[in-house]
């Protein structure tokens, strides 16, 4: 994970925390949207390499 995943993080919980102290919503829709759509290309892109290597180690073995 880079800084910026964790500052993004960070500031997603401190805006939940808030929210549920005063009942706002937490973040904009679009911007948590946005947070775990990236969140979720990132985990496609593990699942494909994790596949690849595996794909690799059976062939090789």
């Amino acid at each position: 994970m880079s800084e910026r995943d964790d500052g993004e993080r960070d500031l997603l919980r401190q805006a939940i925390a808030a929210a549920r102290a005063d009942k706002r919503p937490a973040v904009p829709q679009a911007e948590a949207r946005r947070i775990l759509e990236a969140d979720l290309a990132r985990v496609r892109e593990r699942i494909a390499a994790v596949e690849t290597e595996a794909r690799r180690v059976r062939h090789a073995g």
